[in-house]
């Protein structure tokens, strides 16, 4: 061999091949196997699979990665779940962070902030999306009343500060006795020593006023009239307070008269006899009515209008008369007969209330006899009209509230009318009463016109209102 040339492991003079060479040597070679060496340093052969054909083949290592489906080494794109060492909260090198990391991260960040305000939105809408929070806040405080250090506001911001707190204008005034300060009342309630110098209107000392009239001094057994220049008296100066004649009366101490009875008084009466009275009596129409002045009692009474009449033959029936009333007392008028009586009118709001009577139903004709109409219902003022023979139905008196008769029949076999209801009727007595009533008086209602062999039913009588007013 030429000298420097490589030689095999364990080259010796005799050529034999030992070592790794001879643990080869002894193998059986196969097509698609790998000779390797075991553990006891023995040849061994490993089958060759399509697998590792592929990566004999591989030319670069990306090629092997790809072949085995692994991420790049530059810019690598992992799938699954990979994993890596969490690195502890402050850790700042390349290292890969994991989720782990990141939450350690953020939960040392959030630092147990409420779940309100845990994330930056949060915070940001808590500071009304202000950039420059600290300085408004800065500001709007530099704005308030402070009380531990001076302030430099504006007469406007003061004006402001002293109008929220309800301060009048004297809180920006010292105490004291010069001019623009005020004056502060003494332990006894009263305006601090000050001479009439001060005071605007008020005449000082009797000593220190200039031009001032002299007196003449009198005796202390002298009048009143030896006095020089002394202002004439009112004729009460002479008078002594009495109960007699001549003598003043004095105010009690709850500035009223002391006991007196009615004969020391003119123009007043005893208790509970009446003075002076007067009547009233509404006939017609509507209005208010004023009660007099003094008047302390009014006695009320009233009563609704009749109905009217009805007429024979078809039982038509006769008008029914209206309401009276006066304040909220209320008496109703009666309806109108036909062949049956008409009914009487409600009364409500006295102290007494009596509805109105019915009205009398028709009679029927008979070959011998006429039928004679119905008499209207009486009020408590009477005047109710009566029925007819063969002629209108009598009308009820004026202002009684009574119903008006029926009309007779003369020639039918059928039933006359009949007669009106008469109106409510109201009582009332009223120790408290108002100023003023609104009134309105009742009309009677009209009877039924008269057809064929019947005749006309007469008219209802009006309603009326008497009042008595009462004074003492």
């Amino acid at each position: 061999m030429p000298e420097g040339a490589v030689k095999p492991s364990n080259w010796n003079d005799e050529h034999e091949i030992d070592g790794v060479l001879g643990a080869l040597a002894a193998l059986s070679l196969a097509g698609d196997c790998v000779p390797y060496l075991d553990a006891e340093m023995r040849g061994q052969l490993s089958r060759l699979t399509a697998t590792g054909r592929a990566m004999l083949a591989c030319a670069v290592a990306s090629d092997v990665l790809a072949l085995l489906g692994g991420a790049p080494l530059i810019s690598p794109a992992l799938r699954g779940t990979p994993t890596a060492p969490t690195a502890p909260v402050g850790t700042f090198t390349d290292q890969i962070a994991t989720m782990a990391a990141v939450q350690n991260a953020i939960n040392a960040l959030v630092g147990g902030a409420p779940g309100a305000l845990d994330t930056l939105n949060e915070l940001a809408v808590a500071i009304n999306d202000d950039a420059s929070f600290a300085a408004t806040v800065t500001n709007a405080l530099a704005a308030r009343l402070r009380v531990d250090a001076a302030q430099n506001l504006s007469p406007a911001q003061m004006g402001q500060a002293r109008a929220n707190l309800a301060l009048g204008s004297a809180s920006m005034l010292d105490v004291g006795m010069t001019a623009g300060k005020v004056v502060q009342l003494d332990g006894n309630a009263r305006l601090p020593a000050v001479d009439a110098s001060q005071l605007t209107g008020v005449i000082a000392a009797w000593a220190a006023i200039t031009g001032k009239p002299a007196f003449a001094a009198v005796a202390l057994s002298g009048s009143y009239a030896d006095l020089s220049n002394a202002p004439a008296l009112g004729t009460a100066a002479t008078k002594n307070v009495g109960m007699t004649a001549g003598s003043v009366v004095q105010l009690d101490a709850n500035a009223k008269l002391p006991a007196l009875d009615g004969s020391q008084l003119i123009n007043v009466h005893a208790a509970g006899s009446p003075a002076s009275w007067t009547r009233t009596v509404l006939t017609a129409g509507s209005g208010i009515y004023a009660l007099k002045a003094g008047c302390v009692a009014l006695h009320v009474r009233l009563v609704g209008a009749g109905g009217g009449g009805g007429y024979g033959p078809t039982g038509g029936a006769g008008g029914a008369g209206s309401a009276t009333t006066f304040g909220t007392l209320t008496a109703g008028g009666g309806t109108g007969g036909a062949q049956l009586g008409g009914g009487g009118g409600n009364a409500s709001g006295g102290d007494v209330n009596i509805s109105g009577a019915n009205g009398q139903g028709g009679n029927y004709y008979t070959s011998t006899v006429n039928a004679a109409g119905g008499c209207g219902g009486a009020s408590p003022f009477g005047g109710a009209g009566n029925g007819n023979y063969n002629n209108t139905g009598y009308p009820a008196a004026p202002n009684s509230g009574s119903g008006g008769g029926g009309g007779g029949l003369s020639n039918s076999a059928s039933c006359s009318g009949g007669g009106g209801g008469a109106g409510g009727f109201v009582d009332k007595l009223m120790t408290e009463p108002s100023a003023s009533y609104a009134y309105v008086v009742g009309s009677g209602g009209a009877g039924a016109a008269g057809s064929g062999a019947g005749f006309a039913g007469g008219a209802g009588g009006s309603g009326i209102i008497i009042i008595e007013e009462y004074y003492y």
